[in-house]
């Protein structure tokens, strides 16, 4: 760049009215105002830096801080759990008093047996479910306990015995009141469904033996003149019914006639929290409880099977009734532009039932608030809670939504009627994974697409299933004991039985040299388990499969 003089610059043009000195001095001002300006920014930079360090520190203590808080809050929740937890001995030692006062009172000979008097559980389940053992027990004895005359007449002991079991299984608490009496007359229930209309011959003759025992504990069915240790009482059943579906528990009875019966409740361990899924109807926020639910399903719309206006699903080769929640609730909603539904899984007595939500949104760790009066028992929900987002959940009672689905005769259908004229072509996935949960997430995301699975866990069995199987497409992990994907693709591609089947890597190895190798033996895609979508993955899936299928 031309240095310019501007001394001389500004002499020819102001020469008449500035001298030279007085445009140098004002050039050094100029530069002296530069300088100063530099300085200010310079300054001005240092304290900057200074802030954004001091705010990084500030960060990281309040991430520290944010960090102990949790941990905290952890331990006083554990405390207040602990601190609510009670033996169930706590209400199990009234109960020898009681069966030797009845027996005594109904002329009969029975022993009671208790065990798991240490098993603990929340104190407000402690307290809810003493009445609902009351009447079972009550009614072992009186009604399903035969006299010791009429025990020795069909052989057996003239001594009853009744036992309490309880234990833990999994994430609940389990009790097991079982007697060694006269057990549940199957025909006679039967019978009295039909008499009261509440199911047809065709829908009896499609449920199991447990089912029917279990129509005992619905409401509106009058037990009075069955042989069964749960009748007589009128409104005992609905009792032991209400006060369990109140603690998201269950209830079910199995039964050998003239040997016992059993009668088995399923609770939560503690009510402070509950793990819940998290689904919008339009605005509204509802929460189903998670242990209720066996396994979800991505459907399509057009997956829905209609048969004599109920609906069905195809999953693992077997119908499923569906219904949708919405419905139920008697919400209006829009189905129309919702490209896939969510089915949860219930099993009901032994049966399958799917409930469709169009919105899933997230699961979360909810409290749980009973309804304030006057509204102590709303059909259908359990309570309500309030959402990390400060959004108002109605929490589902599913015993309710269960009972409302059966009441309306849409669940004990024949299988038949699902499958009649429907043939089935399933494409063959394999799945090589040793990771029991990426096993499990995509044989239940591929089942509900109507594919046929096959998992293995180790490529030696994986090797097993491919020399027997013709397969439509291979879905394999990189990192595997025994060998890696690599190996493991060029072993397949050197068999002719299935060396053209495409493959699908799908792994956390996000390395250039793996992806541009097995890129190289013609895998048809690598997908990475941290940017896993289900919906594209399925798209994948399907636009593999029905490309082979076209060809």
């Amino acid at each position: 760049m031309k240095s310019i003089n501007y001394v001389k610059y500004y002499e020819s043009k102001f020469s008449d009215n500035i001298n030279a000195s007085d445009i140098q001095t004002h050039l050094n001002n100029i530069k002296a105002f530069q300088k100063h300006l530099l300085y200010l920014f310079q300054e001005l930079n240092k304290k900057n830096s200074n802030i954004l360090d001091r705010m990084g520190l500030l960060y990281d203590l309040i991430l520290e801080d944010s960090t102990k808080n949790s941990q905290i809050l952890e331990k006083v929740e554990q405390t207040i759990k602990d601190i609510r937890i009670l033996p169930l001995a706590t209400i199990f030692h009234m109960f020898p008093r009681m069966v030797r006062d009845l027996s005594y009172e109904n002329g009969k000979d029975i022993e009671l047996e208790i065990i798991g008097n240490e098993t603990s559980v929340d104190k407000k389940i402690v307290e809810e479910i003493k009445i609902p053992l009351i009447h079972i027990i009550r009614n072992a004895i009186d009604h399903g306990i035969e006299l010791p005359e009429e025990r020795v007449k069909i052989g057996k002991k003239p001594t009853g015995r009744i036992k309490i079991n309880a234990f833990h299984e999994y994430n609940k608490i389990v009790i097991e009141v079982s007697d060694n009496g006269r057990g549940v007359d199957v025909e006679k229930i039967k019978l009295k469904a039909l008499q009261k209309g509440l199911l047809s011959e065709e829908e009896l003759s499609a449920m199991t033996n447990e089912q029917i025992m279990n129509l005992i504990f619905y409401p509106g069915f009058s037990t009075g003149d069955v042989v069964t240790e749960l009748s007589g009482r009128g409104v005992g059943l609905d009792i032991v019914q209400t006060k369990i579906a109140q603690l998201n528990g269950k209830v079910k009875i199995s039964s050998v006639l003239s040997e016992g019966s059993v009668v088995r409740l399923e609770l939560p361990i503690t009510t402070a929290t509950i793990n819940t899924f998290i689904f919008k109807i339009n605005t509204n926020y509802f929460a189903i409880p998670v242990d209720i639910i066996s396994s979800l399903y991505m459907i399509k719309p057009q997956d829905v099977i209609k048969k004599n206006n109920k609906y069905f699903v195809i999953i693992d080769n077997e119908s499923i009734p569906i219904f949708w929640i919405s419905d139920i609730l008697g919400i209006p909603e829009n189905k129309d532009n919702v490209k896939r539904w969510t089915v949860m899984v219930v099993h009901n007595d032994g049966a399958k039932i799917g409930y469709v939500i169009t919105k899933l949104e997230n699961d979360e760790e909810v409290i749980l608030r009973k309804f304030a009066p006057p509204l102590i028992k709303v059909t259908n929900f359990a309570g309500l809670t309030t959402l990390v987002n400060g959004e108002t959940c109605l929490i589902l009672n599913m015993r309710d939504i269960i009972q409302n689905t059966i009441s309306k005769k849409q669940l004990y259908i024949k299988t038949a009627i699902a499958h009649q004229d429907i043939e089935i072509d399933k494409k063959k996935i394999l799945i090589l994974d040793d990771s029991s949960t990426t096993r499990n997430l995509l044989q239940n995301i591929l089942s509900s697409s109507s594919y046929e699975i096959e998992i293995a866990p180790i490529p030696s069995i994986a090797f097993d299933l491919v020399s027997q199987i013709k397969f439509d497409l291979i879905i394999t992990d990189m990192d595997m004991p025994e060998m890696n994907g690599i190996e493991f693709i060029k072993k397949i591609k050197n068999q002719s039985f299935n060396s053209d089947v495409p493959i699908i890597v799908f792994s956390s190895y996000n390395i250039p040299e793996y992806i541009e190798e097995a890129k190289k033996l013609g895998v048809s895609y690598y997908l990475l388990k941290t940017e896993f979508n289900q919906e594209t993955f399925i798209d994948i899936v399907n636009s593999i499969l029905k490309d082979d299928n076209e060809t």
